[in-house]
């Protein structure tokens, strides 16, 4: 029997789904076929998939390069970890998610905007520079002339995480 133009087994490689994918990494990585674990790899990060899912695939099959980002976005999303994706993550992940979250918390709501003199930065005391200070940094207006600096997402999506989360999941 001739198979046709339309048959499956036909299929360019960039048209497979996102768990098709997944069932190349699992099998590439299991056979040690290193360059179809690499294509593989390529194909996934061009196709949209879920954070957590992707989270998930880059535990399970070693991809490092996969997991700061995507831990770095999960983390910049105003909305928390939900209940099935906490059941996907794991505890360990979710309080290390809810980790990184709580210490961001801090920095994200640190920066500044000034009315007075435009600096937007921490603000922070001119005569000793801390960080607690309710004062600019350029000018030493005090806090009612200074707002929070929030981007479209909110203050925590204007975060970059990275650290933390290097720090908190052990991640080199």
């Amino acid at each position: 029997m001739a198979l046709g133009r339309n048959h499956r087994d036909s299929q360019q490689p960039d048209s497979l789904s996102p768990e098709e994918w997944t069932s190349v990494l699992k099998l590439s990585s299991m056979w040690q076929f290193h360059k179809i674990r690499a294509t593989a790899i390529k194909n996934m990060e061009t196709i949209t998939v879920d954070l957590v899912d992707k989270i998930v695939i880059a535990r399970r099959f070693d991809i490092t390069t996969w997991l700061v980002p995507t831990l770095n976005t999960l983390i910049q999303r105003e909305s928390p970890v939900g209940l099935s994706e906490g059941n996907r993550l794991g505890m360990e992940w979710v309080l290390k998610v809810a980790e990184v979250r709580e210490r961001g918390a801090t920095t994200a709501t640190q920066n500044r905007a000034c009315t007075n003199c435009l600096y937007t930065g921490p603000a922070r005391c001119n005569s000793c520079s801390s960080t607690t200070a309710n004062r600019c940094g350029s000018c030493s207006t005090y806090l009612p002339n200074l707002t929070t600096v929030t981007g479209k997402g909110g203050a925590r999506s204007n975060v970059d995480y990275s650290t933390d989360i290097r720090e908190v999941f052990g991640i080199v």
